[in-house]
């Protein structure tokens, strides 16, 4: 895990790929990001292969638009919470949960009609229930 909560994040507009790659990472609390200003989180958590948990309730995303491959290949979560995800300007969410082959359980809302969502859910386990 990584201590992050001396992160200044209050004027962050990105970010794409911040953690992509991390493939020993096995936990991660964000709940000291302020993303209220995000609007690019375009696989934030990519390859992040050996990620069990991480705790996103504090995210505001009312202004993000891309969050394709964001959690692509996190192949050892296995419940997501997302319900706290405003979703509403999220244009593009391809690929978006693709590879997460172990996940037992996702629970988000539903994204605009006009987001693209190509292959989102492709060899994700498990079930995702929009509220």
């Amino acid at each position: 895990s990584l201590d992050l909560r001396k992160f200044n994040t209050s004027s962050t507009k990105t970010m794409n790929h911040m953690f992509s790659g991390c493939r020993q990472l096995k936990t991660l609390n964000l709940s000291s990001f302020d993303t209220r200003n995000v609007e690019d989180m375009e696989a934030m958590f990519f390859m992040c292969t050996d990620l069990e948990a991480v705790n996103l309730k504090s995210f505001s995303t009312s202004k993000v638009t891309n969050m394709s491959a964001m959690f692509q290949w996190c192949k050892s979560l296995k419940y997501l919470d997302l319900r706290n995800f405003d979703l509403t300007q999220v244009s593009c969410a391809d690929y978006m949960l693709c590879g997460c082959i172990n996940m037992k359980e996702v629970r988000m809302r539903r994204f605009s009609r006009g987001a693209s969502r190509t292959c989102a859910y492709n060899n994700c386990g498990g079930v995702c229930i929009d509220y």
